[in-house]
């Protein structure tokens, strides 16, 4: 608890206070003195110690212009009043009640009640109470009833007088107040100087300004940048000290302007002024300021740590040996595209292993350590793709996250974006995507600033893109740009003698994510998979592999377990003029998923969650086999 000293007026205030201390246990520096007395025994208990003073009436008005601790006033109540000029009525019938505005409060209201010929008189310093005598003697009033300096004057000029005396309660309410403006003050210095610590140690160099432009207070940070101090340009317009800084505009339409650039005698700076509005009114502007190049290495810190946290490349060309010829011969071809900084087009049928090779090509760069961001541009919808691509800016639309949001382009910084299905692209798109690829910058949605890019762009298809291009659906000029270098990767069923090695490998990989034991298979049953012609490419193998390793988990994979497996998942045993014969892959889906579709309702929801798929992926296989209510 804080130390409190109460300045008593009169003796009396004194004699309560000692009673008050004595009976409720509190601790005072108590005083007598009155006026500019009272002021000094003020400043002489504050150079003691003292954290908040009480005094009374005119005195405690007067020691509040003189310091800076908080004065709380021992309040006259009305019954303090009353007391007085009750004692007061039996002298004179007529009285004056004298004194600053906290003590003759209430009289009005007094002189209703009691019915009594009362005047008061309200003064404003101490210089104020000669007049008032003068006016008093004037209007024959014989009775004075008011503070210290009323009474104490007034007696000198041959009045009767009665004090206005405070109560214990009074004095007890007005430590109480002490203690809690104390409290209150000490945690207002707490965070004050949480704040000045704050802003001296932030990063930002942090101006601010009066609504005049002049500058108020100017960090450590600041200083450094700008090459000045604090105690040259504080009190001094802003526009005169630190020329360029601010302009005039901030003052004329109050409105924030964010990331501007401006050259300094350190550098290049980016800098954030920002109005103070109070009440509709610019009250004051606050300047954060930045240098650029610190700018550069937290962001470059940031895509460092978006890449730890999965965006990076897993495969290498370990993981795609191959005793296929045209395989490795692509290999080799890619080790040499994957040196230098050009474009890739890798194109290559669905399930194929466009990505493996993608991630390959970047774990055998230069830009192996930074990022390795993908997005297939089929799997995201139109509308949400440009903003994924691209980034936004906080209220760019309606739903844009609270701060804006970097785009894939702005996180794969200085390493590799793969666009997967770039031939799903709109159109629309393509165009911003061309100019990416020009001008090596990229723009927030809703933002008017641009950020420079170094990005390896590598991109996959499952589409002839040139006929793409001369059907209209791909714009040619990003063609050419994306296909500066261009890899295909054959299907499977044109490299069979992979099959037996793939299958081991994904034996082995299924044994380990599913838990099941090692399985082996008959040589009649790898030369069945070696016949059938795999649409859906490795891919494909892979999925048919681990439900292989589910179902028979440990035992021997016949020819027969192959059938039954793709009557239950992959095709089934049709008839067709006395002959049986196996379904492609496409038709055994085809009909799944109609039956589905048919048992839902043709619900997409419904359907799509009872295949386990999501509804993008449904309705693009729906499209691809033309699917309708009618079908």
């Amino acid at each position: 608890m804080g130390k409190i000293a109460l300045i008593a007026p009169f003796p009396k205030l004194a004699e309560l206070g000692e009673e008050v201390c004595n009976e409720f246990n509190e601790q005072l520096d108590i005083r007598i003195g009155d006026m500019e007395e009272g002021v000094k025994e003020a400043l002489d208990a504050i150079d003691n110690g003292a954290q908040a003073i009480i005094s009374r009436g005119g005195t405690a008005i007067a020691i509040r212009e003189a310091v800076k601790v908080p004065v709380i006033e021992i309040a006259v109540t009305g019954y303090d009043l009353m007391r007085a000029i009750n004692n007061a009525m039996r002298f004179s019938a007529s009285i004056g009640v004298v004194g600053y505005k906290n003590i003759i409060y209430g009289v009005g209201t007094l002189r209703d009640i009691l019915k009594i010929d009362l005047k008061e008189f309200l003064i404003g310093s101490d210089k104020d109470v000669d007049d008032v005598i003068i006016r008093m003697n004037d209007e024959e009033i014989k009775m004075v009833v008011g503070d210290t300096i009323a009474v104490r004057k007034a007696s000198q000029n041959g009045f009767f007088t009665v004090l206005v005396h405070s109560g214990k309660e009074a004095i007890i309410q007005a430590i109480r107040e002490a203690y809690n403006t104390i409290e209150m003050v000490n945690r207002e210095r707490e965070r004050t100087e949480e704040i000045r610590t704050l802003i001296n140690f932030v990063h930002d160099g942090i101006i601010t300004l009066d609504a005049l432009g002049k500058v108020k207070y100017i960090n450590p940070i600041a200083e450094r940048i700008l090459n000045t101090n604090a105690e040259e340009i504080i009190g001094h317009y802003a526009n005169d000290m630190l020329p360029g800084l601010l302009t005039d505009d901030i003052f004329k339409t109050s409105k924030p302007l964010l990331g501007e650039v401006s050259y300094v005698s350190s550098g290049l700076i980016v800098k954030d002024i920002i109005p103070v509005i109070s009440k509709k009114k610019l009250v004051g502007v606050i300047i954060t300021i930045q240098e650029a190049h610190k700018i550069q290495k937290a962001e470059e810190k940031v895509r460092r740590e978006l890449y730890l946290k999965g965006n990076s490349a897993r495969y290498t060309f370990d993981d795609m040996k191959t005793v296929n010829e045209k395989m490795k011969e692509l290999s080799e071809n890619a080790k040499k595209f994957a040196i230098v900084n050009s474009t890739i087009l890798i194109s290559g049928e669905t399930g194929t292993g466009k990505e493996v090779l993608a991630q390959s090509i970047h774990n055998y760069s230069l830009r192996r350590e930074e990022p390795f961001v993908a997005i297939n541009c089929a799997a995201v919808p139109e509308s949400l793709l440009e903003s994924e691509l691209f980034g936004y800016n906080e209220g760019a639309f309606t739903g844009a996250k609270k701060g804006g949001k970097p785009g894939l382009f702005e996180m794969a910084h200085q390493g590799t974006l793969f666009l997967d299905e770039i031939g799903e692209m709109p159109l629309k798109l393509q165009a911003r995507l061309l100019r990416v690829l020009q001008e090596k910058v990229v723009r927030r949605i809703g933002d008017d600033r641009v950020i420079p890019l170094d990005v390896r762009i590598i991109s996959a298809t499952n589409k002839n893109l040139l006929e793409e291009v001369n059907n209209g659906k791909f714009r040619e000029d990003l063609y050419y740009r994306l296909n500066v270098l261009s890899l295909h990767l054959p299907p499977l069923r044109e490299r069979t003698e992979d099959i037996p090695y793939l299958i081991e490998v994904f034996i082995n990989k299924s044994v380990r994510k599913t838990g099941c034991k090692m399985v082996g298979i008959e040589n009649s049953a790898i030369n069945e998979l070696k016949k059938y012609s795999w649409p859906g490419n490795i891919r494909e193998l892979e999925n048919v592999i681990e439900r292989l390793v589910v179902l028979k988990n440990g035992a021997i994979v016949t020819v027969n377990d192959l059938y039954g497996l793709y009557e239950k998942h992959i095709v089934r045993e049709v008839h067709d003029e006395g002959k049986n014969e196996v379904t492609t892959l496409d038709i055994a889906e085809r009909k799944a998923i109609l039956k589905v579709l048919d048992n839902n309702g043709w619900s997409i929801k419904k359907t799509a969650k009872e295949l386990n798929i999501s509804r993008t992926t449904l309705w693009r296989k729906m499209n691809k086999y033309g699917f309708n209510k009618e079908t």
